[in-house]
Formats: C-alpha cells, structure tokens, sequence
C-alpha cells in the first residue's frame, strides 16, 4: 500500500512484517537491496551499483545493522 508514511525505520519495518504476515506463503518473502552512488571527480562522473537478491525474514534478528538489515536475509 504506496510508500513508508514515515522515515521511522522501526516503524516501517513492522508495518513491513505486518503486511508480509496476511499474505499466503505462496506470495513469497523475495527481496533485493539496491545501492547507487555516483561520483564526480575532476569533471569525471563515476557511477557504481549495487544489488543485492535475498528474502525478508519472518521476525527482525541480529543488531549493529540499519535500515532494512534486521529482516533482509
């Protein structure tokens, strides 16, 4: 349903786990992180990507992460 209404990343995150709980199992838990920086130096622009494929978690784990990290596996 649209986008996160807040920047409270606890938040979004439950409501996240919520969601992913009414759907059937059949739906699937697939995820990606998607990271892009660009950079300019000496007039020279630089772009870079990141993906990374993995899944949402069930219930958050681990500590030290940001974002997304304690559900993304």
């Amino acid at each position: 349903p649209g986008g996160a209404e807040t920047h409270d990343s606890d938040a979004n995150m439950s409501r996240l786990l919520e969601e992913l709980a009414k759907c059937s199992p059949e739906a699937g838990r697939r995820a990606r992180f998607r990271t892009v920086i660009t950079l300019i130096l000496h007039g020279q622009k630089y772009c870079f990507e990141g993906v990374v494929h993995g899944s949402i978690a069930t219930e958050r784990s681990g500590n030290g992460g940001f974002g997304y990290d304690p559900v993304f596996i």
